[in-house]
């Protein structure tokens, strides 16, 4: 009779087997399937991100220039992604005027003084993704991949600014 050790499997061994692998391998393939998905979405927010940076980097460039875009929505296509910016009015939440001292209490120059332009531009960039069947949805309908919040000067409100401020230099006020 042949020892144990060089006995062949039985059966039941190999059938319990072929059981075991049947339940752990769709777990297996199951992690793998998410980690892929994973990495595409990761990809997918890097490259938005990246386009976020970029096209908030060309406004804040135009604003140092003088070439400011102008006040809006707009929406355009890079890469397959949809970018949406908004350029808009940011309110301060005090008053703000070109005398420094018009807000003196009981200041003659109070009655005088001029509310300043509203200088500072709120810059909103969002991207989304194309949408495959040409219909958009409003982009507050859907999350954004990457969105970015920058804050610019107006460069024409603050040249007036400085002129004004400078007139009253002039003038010994």
């Amino acid at each position: 009779m042949p020892k144990r050790s060089e006995r062949a499997f039985t059966l039941i061994e190999v059938l319990g087997a072929i059981a075991l692998l049947g339940i752990v391998y769709p777990i297996i393939i199951t992690w793998a399937g998410q980690g892929i998905r994973s990495e595409g979405n990761s990809r997918r927010r890097l490259e938005a991100s990246l386009i976020a940076d970029k096209r908030l980097a060309d406004i804040e460039i135009a604003f140092i220039n003088g070439t400011a875009p102008q006040l809006g929505l707009t929406e355009t296509t890079e890469d397959g992604y949809r970018l949406v910016t908004l350029v808009e009015e940011y309110e301060f939440p005090l008053a703000i005027t070109t005398d420094p001292f018009a807000d003196e209490a009981g200041s003659p120059r109070a009655a005088e003084a001029t509310e300043t332009p509203n200088l500072l531009r709120r810059i909103v960039v969002r991207v989304l993704l194309r949408q495959e069947n040409g219909q958009a949805d409003g982009p507050e309908d859907e999350p954004a991949l990457a969105e970015r919040v920058s804050f610019a000067w107006d460069t024409d409100a603050v040249s007036f600014l400085t002129g004004g401020l400078a007139g009253l230099a002039e003038d010994g006020q």
